[in-house]
């Protein structure tokens, strides 16, 4: 387990889990016995001791220096391979395809679920902690105020699930707010030339979420396209972008596109 004589660094948003029982409910959910995958954020290794004992393969992305020697002290095996350096600015280039568990730092949450689906391609399936207040995000159906380009996105690409609450006390320091274990199982054959169009059209409709989606579609779109689209798809001109689901996003795209 983790050495509690170890300060965390606020600027990095380390909290070390502690809950041994919370831990093992990870590697439950995130099923990767036998599996290619990929760690973010590893900290002291509390996760890690466990996945490296049961997955393929592990490779484990971590931007501290200080975690380094704690984990290559830890963790021995000839499947884990350990990165000094930041998730965000890698390139990710291997074949196979890989499951990705995390406790993501709050503060990067959505630049690195954003950089996995740039990558879509790359992964099969995603277990990652995060604030419960962006797992409800994840989840949020339509015309609630939760809803949102995350929403939509998630949704889009992948089987939801909203596994646990991991209460503040399973780490150290104590976070002010629960997280959650959420679980992604991404959808087969999707192409990642159109996911990235699909992704920027949905950034598009949400850009500003107080307006209507035809005034942000204006941006980028001519007024009677819009009219146009929006008619074949039964709309009014007034309508939010809170008040369609993915699937309905979908088919404005591919008319849009057209």
């Amino acid at each position: 387990m983790i050495n509690k004589n170890i300060k965390a660094k606020k600027h990095l948003g380390q909290n070390f889990l502690i809950d041994k029982n919370i831990i093992n409910k990870i590697i439950e959910v995130s099923e990767i016995k036998d599996k290619d995958v990929i760690e973010i954020g590893p900290g002291q290794g509390a996760i890690t001791e466990l996945l490296v004992k049961e997955a393929k393969s592990l490779i484990a992305y971590e931007i501290d220096s200080d975690m380094i020697s704690i984990l290559n002290s830890k963790i021995k095996g000839e499947n884990f391979t350990l990165i000094n350096s930041d998730f965000l600015k890698n390139d990710l280039n291997w074949k196979e395809k890989k499951h990705l568990v995390a406790n993501l730092p709050y503060y990067i949450t959505s630049d690195i679920i954003f950089k996995i689906f740039k990558n879509i391609s790359l992964f099969s399936k995603m277990t990652i902690m995060v604030q419960e207040e962006v797992a409800d995000r994840i989840k949020a159906l339509k015309n609630t105020p939760e809803y949102s380009k995350l929403s939509v996105s998630c949704q889009f690409l992948a089987e939801i699930k909203k596994e646990f609450v991991v209460p503040p006390s399973c780490f150290l320091p104590k976070p002010k707010v629960n997280s959650a274990i959420i679980t992604l199982n991404f959808k087969e054959n999707l192409d990642q030339n159109y996911v990235n169009e699909f992704l920027n059209f949905i950034k598009i409709c949400f850009s500003m979420k107080r307006k209507t989606l035809f005034n942000n579609l204006k941006t980028t779109f001519t007024k009677n396209k819009i009219l146009e689209v929006l008619k074949i798809n039964n709309l009014k001109e007034n309508i939010r972008p809170q008040e369609l689901e993915w699937g309905e996003y979908e088919k404005l795209f591919k008319d849009f596109k057209n």
